[in-house]
């Protein structure tokens, strides 16, 4: 069981020491010691981008008429796949941080019903949420 976290990123970077670090690559870092390089590299991974376009970037200036178009031999579209974040990292944050958790139906609930926003607003309130669960 993961332990409760105040953040959605301390949230991430437990989950990738647990799962990458110490079963994959079976090395086993002491998270209370003085292990700070370790640290600013993983939030570094989830927060800068390095080697990848960030969030913001990938979404920043999309033509309205493209975010609910499916791509040829793709299963989502943009919206979709927005959507489909947006919920997600609120879940994880959700379930870190909320002693009352619900635990949500895989996929169903993970997933918007629509291919394309239901309203004008819908992207930017989906991406504004995005923005500040991180």
């Amino acid at each position: 069981m993961a332990p409760r976290f105040n953040t959605h990123l301390g949230f991430l970077i437990w989950l990738i020491y647990e799962l990458l670090i110490k079963r994959l690559l079976k090395v086993n870092i002491d998270m209370n010691s003085n292990n700070q390089p370790i640290i600013t590299q993983l939030t570094q991974l989830l927060t800068v981008g390095n080697a990848h376009a960030s969030f913001e970037q990938a979404v920043a200036d999309l033509p309205e008429e493209y975010r609910g178009k499916r791509p040829d031999g793709l299963p989502y579209s943009i919206w979709e796949l927005v959507e489909h974040l947006r919920i997600a990292q609120h879940d994880i944050l959700d379930f870190s941080i909320n002693p009352d958790y619900k635990e949500m139906a895989w996929p169903d609930d993970y997933w918007p019903e629509n291919q394309t926003p239901e309203k004008a607003d819908a992207w930017h309130t989906s991406i504004k949420q995005i923005q500040e669960d991180k």
